[in-house]
């Protein structure tokens, strides 16, 4: 996990290797479009997918939130 600086502000960018299950990708989304406010969905890509793959990984961008990690909390 990365957090990314770009013109359009602060982003989180998410490798990961090995399988990747799609629906954890499009029900966050899904449930996000639908309303759920304290759902964090990956961002499209310029293609409308949630998600891209290169390199032997899959990498999804989300908006960057500071705060504390649940972990910490």
């Amino acid at each position: 996990v990365y957090r990314v600086e770009a013109a359009g502000g602060a982003f989180l960018l998410k490798l990961r290797r090995g399988p990747f299950n799609e629906l954890t990708a499009l029900v966050t989304a899904a449930l996000r479009a639908q309303g759920a406010a304290d759902i964090v969905a990956p961002l499209a890509t310029v293609d409308g997918t949630r998600w891209a793959q290169a390199h032997g990984c899959t990498w999804l961008l989300y908006p960057f939130f500071a705060g504390e990690s649940g972990f910490r909390a």
